[in-house]
């Protein structure tokens, strides 16, 4: 079976768990876009068996759902006692995405390494400090995206939302928090697998705003209609694409030039 038709195949199986009973285009047209998006990150990553399966689950669960059901909580377009719920499938549905896509990639199982082959030097680990500023920066990042990108769409949302009542400024803050180191704990796995830090930077400038918004808002849905789907599509998709970049930027480490692949010397024939 060739990997167009295994990754059809996974795409379809994720279209069921993931919208049953609402069939729809757009639903399947979803699943394609995550199928692709987290097979994208898949077979740039040098991970592979449960640690591959673990690395696409995180990003398929943390920006399609987590990240969107407790912003819908917080402005009551989500009952709260619906969420757990709702947390729970999709979690069940990025675990069965992530496995579908690690076996459409191949690596599935982690295979074992021949004797003589290369293995890569092991990735830089940033110490404790610069991880907690780094991390801090994300996610005063994150925050600041969310205010001006936010205030520039507000005329174009402000009749959608001006029934609502609007949570305090702190709560909002403390979700954007929330939101930023969640983003950033789903990315850095992946970021830690993949050698090349241009790499990360364009694929997760690319990954980032497919899964966080075009997956979520592509479906119809009865929580939001389309115009306000196409708008908050927009405003996601446009700071996700800086934040994607700059996660990437921040997390993943440039290695030296003395670090270079170890394998097995073999002796050259005179």
């Amino acid at each position: 079976m060739n990997v167009a038709l295994r990754f059809m195949l996974a795409a379809a199986v994720v279209f069921v768990a993931r919208s049953y009973p609402s069939l729809s285009i757009t639903n399947a047209l979803a699943a394609l876009f995550l199928c692709a998006a987290l097979g994208a990150v898949a077979v740039r990553s040098t991970a592979a068996g449960s640690a591959l399966v673990a690395i696409l689950t995180g990003l398929c669960f943390i920006p399609t759902a987590f990240i969107n059901i407790t912003e819908a909580v917080l402005f009551d377009l989500v009952d709260v006692t619906a969420a757990p719920v709702a947390l729970a499938r999709d979690l069940g549905v990025a675990i069965t995405a992530g496995t579908a896509v690690a076996a459409v990639v191949g690596r599935l199982r982690t295979p074992a390494a021949p004797v003589d082959a290369l293995t890569p030097a092991p990735t830089p680990v940033h110490s404790v400090p610069s991880l907690l500023w780094r991390l801090a920066a994300a996610a005063a990042v994150f925050v600041l995206c969310y205010f001006v990108v936010g205030a520039a769409i507000y005329p174009l949302v402000r009749d959608y939302y001006g029934g609502r009542p609007i949570p305090p400024v702190e709560s909002i803050v403390s979700m954007q928090v929330l939101r930023g180191v969640a983003l950033v704990a789903a990315m850095y796995p992946a970021i830690r697998t993949i050698p090349s830090r241009r790499t990360s930077q364009w694929l997760f400038a690319a990954v980032l705003p497919v899964l966080g918004a075009v997956v979520p808002l592509l479906p119809e849905n009865t929580v939001m209609p389309l115009p306000m789907r196409v708008v908050h599509g927009v405003e996601i998709a446009s700071y996700y694409t800086l934040y994607g970049f700059l996660v990437a930027t921040w997390f993943s480490a440039r290695r030296r030039p003395s670090e270079r692949p170890i394998g097995r010397v073999v002796p050259v024939p005179h």
